[in-house]
């Protein structure tokens, strides 16, 4: 059987016996539900928020992350793959066309299967699907809306929020630590304060 990436070599998956299998198996198995923990090279550059890089002194990328980062992250972790991120060659962003009809950029790497994922914020154009396939969208801007409405167009991400505190701790929630320290020093000191003014007063009455 074909065994997409599980490397090379051949594995017996049944026997046919007497005009009919011996086992009650799935000849042909979804291949792309477990990718087994296969490398996947993937083409990026600094584009924010979409990607991040974060350079160390000698200038190598030493971190890559942002919403488009953090998107194909989960799905290596849904179908067991790992990831290697290269930056695009020369400081090149998404590249473009040569008159030879080579690409460069992140869509040379990808035209030139020097890796197997483009990351950096791509939009669904015919432009790039003569190279490419791309995934379904999963993040939409209005730009034609934009235009005939004439209103800033924004972009957005979802993240999680923390849920709100129970109500017996709503009165502590506006102040921080160092307010409540004041309030209690003052709360223990105000009391022998109080107590000398009144008893100093008392002596002067008597007097």
């Amino acid at each position: 059987m074909n065994q997409l990436y599980w490397g090379p070599g051949v594995r017996r998956i049944n026997t046919w016996y007497r005009h009919r299998f011996t086992r009650q198996l799935d000849l042909f198995p979804d291949k792309l539900a477990d990718l087994q923990g296969a490398v996947l090279k993937v083409s990026t550059f600094n584009h924010a928020p979409c990607n991040f890089l974060h350079r160390a002194e000698n200038g190598t990328v030493v971190l890559f992350y942002g919403t488009d980062v953090e998107t194909v992250k989960a799905v290596a972790r849904a179908l067991n793959f790992t990831l290697e991120f290269l930056e695009t060659p020369n400081g090149e962003t998404w590249g473009g066309m040569y008159e030879n009809g080579s690409w460069y950029g992140l869509m040379g790497h990808l035209q030139r299967h020097e890796v197997d994922i483009g990351l950096a914020n791509l939009f669904i154009t015919q432009y790039f699907l003569q190279v490419i396939s791309l995934t379904a969208p999963y993040r939409t801007e209005t730009q034609l809306l934009a235009k005939i409405f004439n209103y800033t167009q924004v972009s957005g991400f979802l993240i999680r929020v923390e849920p709100p505190l129970p109500h017996w701790q709503a009165l502590a929630f506006p102040f921080n630590k160092w307010t409540w320290l004041g309030v209690v020093v003052g709360l223990i000191i105000s009391g022998p304060v109080l107590f000398l003014f009144a008893w100093g007063s008392g002596q002067c009455i008597d007097k």
